[in-house]
């Protein structure tokens, strides 16, 4: 499931993305969410579909959703995780953290329309 989303996230980076792949990231992504929202694969996913999404597909807003769901559902559950699980899990967090700092304007940058 995970090496299939980044794959297919890879794939889209050197070619056109196609729909047949678009959805079928799609699914694995959406497959993940029966994992443990702290399950490194899940989180792994996210972060690679929302940057997809982000990168190759344009679709700003739906990455940030993707991306904040991630990290808001992973953290509820932290508390829960051994030392190991609770490292691995928070690198990754983290790195959605950083996409979402970076894909979200700042105010002052928000034009009043």
């Amino acid at each position: 499931m995970s090496r299939k989303g980044d794959y297919l996230r890879y794939k889209s980076e050197y070619t056109h993305p196609n729909k047949t792949d678009t959805n079928s990231a799609n699914l694995a992504y959406e497959s993940s969410k029966r994992l443990p929202a702290t399950s490194t694969i899940r989180l792994g996913l996210a972060l690679s579909y929302s940057t997809m999404v982000y990168e190759i597909l344009h679709d700003d807003k739906s990455a940030i959703k993707i991306a904040k769901d991630a990290f808001d559902a992973a953290i509820v559950e932290l508390d829960s995780l051994n030392d190991n699980d609770f490292r691995d899990a928070t690198l990754i967090m983290q790195l959605l953290r950083d996409n979402l700092t970076l894909w979200t304007p700042a105010e002052d940058d928000i034009k009043p329309s």
